[in-house]
This record gives C-alpha cells, structure tokens and sequence, in this order.
C-alpha cells in the first residue's frame, strides 16, 4: 500500500522556500527596542520594534490599528538605508513616527491633494462622494448614455485641472469648502441632464439652479423668482425668463471673485431679500411683442417679418418684384437680411425706442440707395408784375 501524498509534497514545498541567513553584521536587541549595523546604532521609537527577518532588518509597529512593516536596505556604501514612507522618518540613528498630520496637510501626505507651485490640485484619491460619482458616471459600465459619459469626463478633466488655493492653512481649507460645494452642485445638476456649457459654469461660478427654475443661489446668496418668472441655465450665463417664454433676459456673472449682482433691468427688479419679480418692460417693447413685431433670438431682440415701417416693406417688395432688375432685388434682399440682423437693446426703455428708431433710418437709408427719392420740383418761376 502506497503511503498518503500529503507529507511528501509538503516537504518539496518546504524545501523550495530558500530563508536567506542572518547577517553576521547586524546585531538585534532581545527587546526589539535598537539594533546594531556595522557599528551605527538604530533606535526604535515608542510602538516600533526591530526584527531580522532573514537578511533584512524591518521595523514593525506594535500599535492597533497603526500598522507598519518596513525594510531596510543595504546601499551602496554598506551603511543601512530606510524607504520614504510617510508613517515614520529615519534620522541620526532613530526611527520614528512623523507627527500626525491633520487638514489640509494631511491630505495631501495621503495623496487626495497634489501642491503645484502656490496652489493645489484635487486627485482622483479626493474623498468625496460628489466627486467619485463623477468619476463613475465616465466609465463604460455606468448607467448613463455615451455622450454623458463623454461630458463626464470632459468635467473630471476639468475638476484635475482647477487651481485651488494654497497658502496657508486658513486660505486652502476655505478653498475645499468651495470646491466641495461646488461638486455636490455638478453632481446634482449633471445627474439632472443639465448640458456640458453649463456645468462648466457651475464649476467657474459656483451656482445652481433649484425648485424646478424658481431658484438660484451663487457662491453663498440665494433668489427666488416671483410668480410668472423663473431662471434658466445657458452657457456663458444665465437667464431670467418670462414661464410664458415670451422673452428671456441675460444674465452676466460678473467678474471672478466680485460679490454678484443682478444687472438693472426694464423687465425685473429684485428686491432687498432676494425676490426678483417682474415689470411691465417699456411700452414700445411691449406693443411690438403682443403683436409679433419682434422675438427673441440667440439671447438679442431682433425684428420679424411682422415689423411695420413703410421703407422696409417697399423693400420687401423690391425683393419680390418681376419688374424690378435682378440687381435691384438681389440689393434689396441683402438689405432685408442686414435690417433683420440688427439687435434691439433692452437694457432701458431708452435704449430699447433709439434701436428701433435706428432700425426705422437704417430701412431708409437702404430704400434709399436703392430707389433714390425723386428730386422737389423747381420752385415756380415768379411772375413779372405789371408796371415793370
């Protein structure tokens, strides 16, 4: 009868496994708590033991919950060198722990911050939730379409790149807080569908928009949006918008690190808490719009094809005409394409009525250089009076 297997293939294991002996050279106190090399004396810290494993000399921690387990090597000169880490430094014959780090420092020891020059960067190791669904939402198996992914990605990119503050402790940390706020605020809006322009505004300006449109809040300030109005994203800026969308009004955010503040408006005020509620626009702007004289176009008031004036519907017949020349309606189209063109501004009611007052002479001056007005007759001769 053959004997069992076990016993034989755990002598070839044993056998296999070559223990590299001792170093005749270094020398480990019974206690674990210094060790000799050649001559150098090393000296553990409280929590730290050395022990020769084989060849090699390691200092392990004796503390729960704080492991370590390093080694050290014999460089070039024979002398002992001990690896970088961030848990201990090796000087002068001792081994220690570092001090333990806190905030900002911290968390760059543990690589979620990376210093570059007088600021810092976030790292994908940033721990926070916002930004590790981000990281997610990129990635081939997330549940959101290709050309999410793709902005997701495109915003993580972003996100790396951002410059945060440096300095000191105070300067950085209210820089995280920042930083912080702002990916719960792409998150939220990214998983609502808000597009790529957008974001990238979140992300410069620190803003979002609440409540379905009837809120924003910028930086640390908060408005509400009065009945019949609401906000909206764009790229670039943001809008104010009537809920009929009968017209919407840009909103710049200023320059970086100014406090914001809403623009004068013919079409909104906003009140000392926040309320931004609607005006009646000037009265013009509003007698145009209920009769479709003008619209809205790429965020600018242009005119529509419903636009009285007199010199501009000649053109319009010019261009259609069959008896006119084909250089003259090509003339006159070209005119009626450049008249269209023209934005009306509504940053006042003043500035709204000197627009299309322009629009009315621009009409005839191109009418004019078209079909030149005829010339006054000659005064009448005056008759000789008798006697003379």
């Amino acid at each position: 009868m053959r004997p069992p297997l076990a016993v034989p293939l755990a002598c070839l294991a044993l056998a296999s496994c070559v223990v590299a002996p001792p170093r005749p050279d270094l020398e480990v106190a019974a206690d674990g708590r210094s060790a000799v090399h050649r001559g150098t004396s090393w000296v553990a810290d409280q929590g730290i033991v050395f022990f020769q494993r084989g060849a090699s000399l390691h200092a392990v921690s004796l503390i729960p919950g704080k492991p370590l387990d390093v080694a050290a090597e014999v460089g070039p000169d024979g002398a002992l060198r001990w690896p970088d880490d961030p848990r201990i430094e090796a000087t002068a014959g001792s081994v220690r722990w570092r001090a333990e780090l806190s905030g900002v420092a911290a968390r760059i020891a543990t690589g979620e911050l990376h210093p570059h020059e007088e600021h810092l960067h976030l790292t994908h190791r940033y721990a926070n939730a916002d930004l590790q669904a981000l990281y997610q939402a990129r990635e081939d198996r997330s549940p959101f379409p290709p050309i999410r992914r793709q902005v997701a990605a495109a915003l993580v990119a972003m996100l790396i790149e951002q410059k945060l503050p440096g300095g000191s402790e105070a300067t950085a940390s209210a820089g995280l807080v920042r930083i912080d706020r702002v990916l719960s605020r792409l998150h939220r809006a990214f998983d609502a569908g808000v597009a790529a322009p957008a974001l990238a505004d979140i992300l410069s300006h620190d803003f979002e928009i609440i409540d379905a449109g009837h809120g924003i809040v910028i930086e640390d300030q908060a408005f509400r949006a009065a009945g019949g109005l609401r906000f909206g994203y764009c790229a670039g800026h943001f809008h104010v918008e009537d809920e009929g969308e009968r017209w919407a009004q840009v909103v710049e955010f200023g320059q970086p690190g100014a406090q914001f503040a809403f623009p004068e408006s013919p079409l909104f005020a906003v009140t000392a808490d926040g309320l931004v509620a609607p005006l009646p626009g000037p009265k013009l702007w509003r007698d145009l719009l209920e009769s479709g004289q003008i619209q809205m176009l790429r965020d600018h008031w242009h005119l529509t094809a419903k636009f009285a004036e007199p010199a501009l519907d000649r053109l319009r017949a010019l261009a259609e005409s069959a008896e006119a020349s084909e250089e003259v309606r090509t003339k006159a189209r070209n005119s009626i394409f450049e008249l269209m063109r023209l934005k009306l501004d509504l940053h006042s009611g003043t500035t709204f009525d000197a627009s299309v007052a322009a629009v009315r002479e621009a009409a005839a001056r191109a009418l004019a250089e078209i079909e030149p007005p005829a010339p006054a007759p000659a005064p009448a001769a005056k008759k000789p009076t008798k006697g003379k």
